[in-house]
């Protein structure tokens, strides 16, 4: 990957060991100028290790990093035109809300006027205006989260870097605050870098993302891009919740044992005995209801397949009452998608391909021993090693 001047930081071949330990293994990315960029991945994935580099609290142990084409190896992070946002906001609780804004400034020895007319700018910006001198413990978190952005945008950064600043925060503020950062994002034009676990706060903020796994950069792209064509079953089964199906039950299913993914909600779920047209291009199976789980506005069921192996599909609960017949377990089901919905994963070996004569699966059972591994909805990932 070349220098490009259009991008703001640039990780070139980047690696980061911890003695033995492979924290971050050859990383090649580039985020444009402007972007909302997230770095997306479980714990020990490596993407902290990477934002701290670009911040300058770590040195890659090999590669290099660049900011606006400028390779900032060695340089410390106040060399560095970044300002970094933490998860516990490292406010000072001794000073007032403006002076904890005001903190950078006076460091870089601005003057006084001037600080507090840029501390009082940033504080409107985050939906603070009066708050300067409040103290740190009269906020609610949300609060404290904005007070720590302000502080980080009042020295006027030319990227932004958030280290899982919501992780603190409940649901219902979490929310309301992706919202106001993506405002302010859009407002300033900085280009924010933001480092999460958390798959649907990065496919909801995000003009592209990064996906971390064990040290390595699985894919990079739009959300909607990483979360409709997965590039990997890391992928498929990190972000958001699918079906990742291999070898036999593959085969029967879609014609080629190469493993492919399907989300549960392109899955259409009714009772066996219901009257169905098949469409053009549909993939079917039969099975029974082993779990319905009711979720508010969806529900989601695994379904044992008739012969072997599962799957999860998930429907919204609509007024109609559509989906109570499926609600208890034991049910015999019908499930059916659009073969244009699955997703082939890149690399998967393939076996010799399956017989042209071979039979629709909801006409003849699966062969017993066929396997789907599908992740329950909040099931959690492995914990890589790294940072």
């Amino acid at each position: 990957m070349g220098e490009d001047a259009t991008n703001d930081v640039e990780l070139i071949d980047v690696g980061k060991r911890f003695g033995s330990v492979i924290a971050v293994a050859q990383v090649n990315l580039a985020v444009r100028a402007g972007e909302f960029f997230s770095f997306l991945g479980p714990s020990g994935s490596g993407k902290t290790t990477c934002l701290r580099m670009i911040a300058g609290f770590e040195q890659p142990s090999e590669g290099r990093v660049l900011l606006q084409g400028r390779d900032v190896a060695g340089s410390p992070p106040y060399d560095r035109d970044v300002n970094t946002v933490f998860q516990d906001y490292a406010l000072f609780p001794h000073l007032s809300v403006g002076e904890n804004v005001e903190y950078g400034l006076k460091v870089k020895r601005v003057g006084r006027a001037d600080r507090r007319t840029r501390a009082a700018d940033a504080l409107a910006m985050v939906r603070l205006d009066g708050y300067g001198s409040r103290r740190i413990n009269q906020l609610s978190g949300g609060q404290r989260q904005r007070v720590a952005l302000a502080r980080a945008l009042v020295n006027r950064p030319k990227v932004l870097l958030l280290d899982e600043p919501l992780g603190a925060l409940d649901l219902k503020l979490r929310e309301e605050m992706q919202g106001e950062l993506k405002r302010i994002q859009a407002e300033v034009g900085i280009t924010f870098i933001y480092v999460t676990h958390d798959q649907d706060e990065a496919l909801a903020m995000s003009d592209r993302l990064a996906v971390f796994s064990e040290g390595h950069l699985e894919q990079v792209g739009p959300p909607a891009e990483v979360y409709e064509r997965p590039a990997s079953a890391f992928v498929a089964g990190f972000v958001g919740t699918s079906n990742v199906i291999t070898d036999d039950l593959a085969r029967r299913l879609r014609g080629s044992s190469e493993a492919f993914t399907v989300r549960p909600e392109k899955l259409r779920c009714v009772p066996a005995a219901a009257a169905h047209d098949p469409a053009d291009g549909e993939i079917r199976a039969t099975g029974r209801i082993r779990t319905a789980v009711y979720l508010g506005e969806r529900t989601r069921f695994t379904i044992d397949l008739d012969g072997g192996g599962e799957l999860v599909a998930v429907e919204q609960n609509r007024s109609d009452g559509e989906s109570q017949p499926l609600a208890t377990p034991g049910t015999s089901v019908r499930v059916a998608w659009d073969r244009r919905f699955d997703q082939v994963l890149p690399g998967a070996p393939a076996l010799d391909p399956a017989p042209t004569d071979t039979a629709p699966i909801d006409a003849a059972p699966i062969d017993e021993g066929s396997t789907n591994a599908a992740p329950s909805e909040g099931e959690a990932c492995p914990d890589p090693a790294g940072s």
